[in-house]
């Protein structure tokens, strides 16, 4: 079985006001190894008020 996995690595930028990101990402993930990026889990965001299954990307078919 060979991995459809994409292998883009384009940049996402996002405008948050400080006290959101804050919020948001402050104290939350582990260190990456590369240097300068922070790994964020599903847990890391419980006391946010989601949709369920809101880490998922599907289609109106529910394929992902």
């Amino acid at each position: 079985m060979t991995s459809q996995l994409s292998k883009s690595r384009s940049n996402a930028i996002l405008d948050f006001d400080h006290d959101c990101f804050r919020f948001l990402f402050y104290g939350k993930g582990r260190e990456g190894r590369e240097k300068g990026y922070t790994l964020l889990d599903k847990d890391d965001f419980k006391k946010c008020d989601l949709p369920e299954n809101w880490d998922r990307v599907i289609d109106c078919n529910g394929d992902g």
